[in-house]
């Protein structure tokens, strides 16, 4: 997405408004901070679970860190009222989240972990000489992290029982699985059952450039520390487990919006709450910005 575009979520009438707390199973480097941002800012009471999944994956180089599961598990009290949690927590924590509606968001295995190397660059965490091998090998970038994030196997060895309880977790347990390709959806979706402001925003802490050669060895090397993610990937698609947004719905009529861009020259503002007419706002932005309707 280029720093002209626009993602433009006006949510639409939905047949029910829901009331149960919110619940993000956050998969590192898959479009959540977005989602994350937006949310936290819409819905009172928000609380971010601090941590990364797995004790060496996290963007500080002081490590091994406080997972957010180990966070939780000494701070029991600290879900109490909250509207919305999210966080990179694992599946170990679903006892803790009953009463919630649960959603997350999958990314293809291989352009995440690819993210994930590129992240850790930008982030200091290794250069762009470290070897691929060994951020796997040392935990840098998360062998297979769906699976360990539903199966709740965090640090041990996986195998294919691992892999079967992700599935089945993802399955029984998440009420919500989106497409990363189409994560605005998720946005458009939540926004509605919530009655909440529509949104109109920028994607937010993107990589912002590539230092790993795709070619066949680096791919291949992927995919064996992924194989389990790449056939979660592959089933879920098969499956259409993958939230599909309802046909001819019916466009909303809300007259508050929140404006979410990186640099903005029509209001003037990083983040604004906008009460202005839809259409007017549309009318201000088409101007100075490429507009992607959802």
């Amino acid at each position: 997405m280029s720093e002209k575009n626009l993602v433009i979520c006006r949510g639409y009438v939905p047949n029910y408004i829901e009331s149960k707390k919110l619940l993000f199973y956050h998969i590192p480097k898959s479009a959540g901070t977005s989602i994350c941002n937006i949310l936290s800012t819409l819905i009172d009471n928000s609380f971010r679970l601090l941590g990364p999944l797995t004790p060496n994956s996290g963007f500080k180089i002081n490590r091994p860190q406080i997972t957010s599961d180990e966070r939780l598990m000494n701070e029991k009290n600290i879900l109490q009222n909250k509207n919305f949690v999210y966080g990179h927590f694992s599946i170990n924590l679903y006892n803790f989240f009953l009463q919630s509606l649960s959603f997350t968001l999958i990314r293809n295995p291989i352009d995440r972990s690819v993210s994930h190397y590129n992240f850790q660059i930008e982030r200091k965490i290794i250069n762009d000489k470290t070897n691929l091998d060994k951020c796997f090998e040392e935990g840098l970038i998360p062998d297979n992290i769906i699976t360990r994030q539903f199966s709740g196997n965090l640090n041990k060895k996986l195998d294919i029982n691992d892999y079967r309880l992700a599935l089945k977790n993802l399955k029984e347990k998440i009420n919500l699985i989106f497409n990363f390709d189409n994560s605005a959806s998720l946005i458009n979706y939540i926004i509605s059952i919530y009655d909440l402001p529509n949104v109109i925003f920028q994607n937010q802490q993107i990589t912002k450039k590539n230092y790993i050669d795709k070619n066949k060895e680096n791919i291949n090397l992927i995919k064996s520390f992924n194989k389990y993610d790449i056939e979660l990937y592959k089933i879920i698609k098969e499956d259409n487990l993958f939230f599909n947004p309802p046909k001819n719905a019916i466009n909303r009529k809300k007259n508050k919006t929140l404006f979410w861009p990186q640099n903005d020259p029509v209001y003037g503002s990083n983040k604004i709450l906008l009460n202005k007419d839809f259409n007017e706002i549309i009318n201000d932005l088409k101007k100075n910005y490429i507009l992607e309707h959802n």
